[in-house]
């Protein structure tokens, strides 16, 4: 009985859209196939996946790009720590320099005083020697010799002697010290001035390395961002391009489905009188069903919970888009399918029927794609209509999710299986 019901669904419902070959099928005595066109599915199908061979090629060159910049990124960071440790260490040194500067200031003022002290005592030491030399000389050489023979024996002579010339060696030894003293110091001055000098230059060089270095390490920190950027853009296309393949998988399977209908549709004879039935009769489903001896129920009884006062073609229906949606799915994943088109039905946002869900445009991909038409023509397996019968008992295993899709990362809610159930928000 599920089986006539879903022949008689996939014929009324879409084999007139989706098979437009099978009026004029019905109509000739022999079939005709079609010749080679751009425009027939299997010339689709070739397009199509060539578009997904240049869109993995894309990606492909994009992950390429992405793992480039990713490993230049790596390198520049290595240099820039690089950079920064030689910066510190520059920066140490010219600390260092000043210090050693500053040490080589203080020691230049400290021999300057010792100098300046030098110079007076020398000039003090001139002074006294000339004051002593004036006097001997203004007393004369005849006061000299009196003072040398005005003693009472040889020996207090020698002895004065002895003491004049003491006077005169150690006012010359004095006077040479303090010379040597003076010159010691002017030496010494001048070798830390020198010094200093060559601090303050080897400074100068430290301070320009320090200014390049900070000079490339800013421009070494502005290529990191750009290279961020440049990955962050690289993974936005990477996603773009695996949500687009994903997109032309999906197309490539809706082809296929198509292609597989298209081949039923021009080799099943069966299919074929069962389009030329349903182009003759265009009043109701119920009236098609009881020429051709099927007898619908009004109501599917329910089992338990707050049950759809559904029909038989409900069932069918609900069936067929579980499979569609959710074939491969665990049971759980079937249900939940169910239990979405159920929310829609309740929704106010959505039309008010099973029939005018699963038909409303641009909601469900397989039903656009032919996928649906086709199921309902060759028939869903029993889970899917255990799934569908407990859907319609009011089964609700989602909450009040109102949507469906594939993970990608874009939205959240509820996950089983291979869906994501959510409230349509996509951040």
């Amino acid at each position: 009985m599920k089986k006539q019901i879903a022949v008689i669904l996939g014929v009324l419902l879409a084999v007139m859209t989706v098979f437009p070959g099978v009026r004029s099928l019905a109509a000739e005595a022999e079939p005709t196939s079609p010749g080679p066109s751009e425009n027939t599915t299997a010339a689709r199908i070739v397009d199509k996946e060539q578009e997904k061979a240049q869109t993995e090629s894309e990606l492909q060159n994009a992950e390429q790009s992405k793992q480039n910049l990713e490993q230049a990124k790596i390198q520049l960071e290595g240099y820039l720590g690089e950079l920064n440790a030689k910066l510190q260490e520059i920066s140490g040194n010219i600390g260092q320099l000043e210090q050693q500067i500053s040490g080589k200031l203080q020691e230049i003022d400290t021999i300057k005083a010792d100098l300046d002290k030098a110079k007076t005592e020398e000039k003090e030491q001139y002074e006294d020697m000339k004051k002593r030399i004036q006097y001997m000389y203004e007393k004369g050489s005849l006061g000299m010799y009196s003072m040398l023979l005005s003693g009472q024996s040889l020996s207090e002579v020698i002895s004065r002697s002895e003491y004049i010339a003491k006077i005169s060696k150690y006012d010359r030894d004095m006077l040479q010290k303090y010379q040597d003293t003076k010159n010691r110091i002017q030496e010494n001055e001048d070798a830390l001035v020198k010094q200093q000098k060559e601090l303050s230059g080897m400074e100068g060089q430290l301070k320009a390395q320090e200014a390049e270095l900070e000079k490339t390490v800013a421009a070494t920190g502005e290529n990191i961002k750009k290279h961020e950027a440049e990955i962050a853009a690289a993974e936005l296309q990477i996603q773009n391009y695996e949500q687009q393949i994903a997109k032309q998988e999906a197309e490539l399977s809706d082809l296929q489905a198509i292609q597989e209908a298209e081949a039923i549709a021009s080799s099943s004879s069966e299919v074929a009188e069962a389009a030329a039935k349903a182009q003759e009769i265009a009043s109701g489903l119920k009236d098609k069903m009881s020429q051709l001896g099927i007898q619908v129920p009004e109501t599917v009884v329910p089992t338990y919970g707050e049950a759809y006062a559904a029909t038989a073609t409900d069932l069918v229906l609900m069936a067929t888009i579980i499979y569609v949606e959710a074939g491969i799915e665990p049971f759980e994943g079937k249900c939940a399918v169910g239990a979405c088109v159920m929310n829609r039905v309740r929704s106010p946002e959505f039309p008010n029927s099973i029939l005018g869900v699963i038909y409303q445009p641009g909601q469900f991909t397989p039903v656009t794609t032919g996928r649906f038409a086709l199921a309902l023509a060759q028939g869903v397996p029993d889970e899917c209509y255990r799934a569908a019968q407990m859907a319609l008992d009011g089964y609700n295993n989602i909450g009040d999710y109102l949507y469906f899709r594939t993970p990608n990362g874009r939205v959240s809610g509820l996950q089983i299986g291979g869906h994501i159930f959510h409230d349509g928000h996509v951040f």
